[in-house]
């Protein structure tokens, strides 16, 4: 994997863990929705 799209991958990553840990905040800790657990915690393929 080359430097540039290894970079790319890193700065996917870091947007893809912010997304989830807003919504774990908003939605589970804020609103009470247990449900969205499942969906934040089941790995992707």
């Amino acid at each position: 994997m080359d430097v540039s799209r290894c970079a790319r991958h890193n700065v996917f990553m870091r947007e893809s863990n912010r997304r989830i840990i807003e919504r774990y905040f908003e939605e589970v800790w804020n609103q009470g929705k247990l449900d969205v657990l499942d969906e934040l915690l089941t790995p992707t393929t």
